[in-house]
């Protein structure tokens, strides 16, 4: 625990949604995947975890690797694991055959962007989590497909992390300070962003 990561989690445990901005290795993937992984066994039988990425190289690279790593690390820990981990998938189930309360790998290149979205939108679980990597590279629809799901489940939680390029891109917009850009400068560590929709 340092307080990087507590400023990472902190949001997540407080509110329904956070935007983390960061350079290559900060530690975004690692602190959401392993909140994430906790925050799902808490209650796996009504909860899902959808992590998204661009591609399907950068998700194995990034944000499945860490679902791997915790996953091995459970095991040798504890001897019997949760679940059934089908890694060709990108799927950990709560139990074999349940393709809804698991932990799902999606990249925005399996297919046309309104499928993907789509099947963000068709999980369905009382507990939902959408974290998106890469998000500065993420179509706007799934931006639109997670906040169709705000009103549903008990319990929504998005996540979404870049290494930011621009106010106006979809990650900019999606983390705009509450009052505006000009609110803020290069010392403003965290700010609460205006409302999504």
């Amino acid at each position: 625990w340092h307080d990087w990561t507590k400023r990472m989690i902190n949001p997540l445990v407080d509110g329904k949604w956070a935007a983390l901005s960061g350079c290559s290795n900060s530690a975004k993937t690692f602190n959401i995947a392993s909140f994430a992984t906790l925050w799902w066994l808490s209650d796996p039988f009504h909860s899902s975890v959808m992590f998204v990425s661009t591609s399907i190289k950068s998700l194995r690279r990034r944000g499945w690797a860490e679902i791997q790593r915790i996953y091995s690390k459970l095991g040798q820990l504890h001897g019997s694991l949760n679940g059934n981990f089908v890694d060709s998938r990108m799927l950990w189930q709560v139990k074999k055959g349940d393709d809804k309360h698991a932990i799902i790998g999606k990249a925005v290149e399996e297919g046309p962007v309104t499928k993907v979205a789509d099947d963000i939108k068709g999980v369905h679980t009382r507990r939902q989590m959408v974290i998106i990597d890469e998000a500065t590279a993420v179509p706007e629809a799934i931006y639109d497909a997670c906040a169709n799901l705000f009103s549903y489940p008990d319990d929504f939680l998005l996540t979404t992390m870049a290494n930011p390029r621009h106010r106006l891109d979809a990650f900019g917009r999606f983390s705009e300070p509450e009052n505006g850009w000009t609110s803020i400068n290069v010392e403003t560590q965290r700010w609460i962003a205006r409302p999504f929709s």
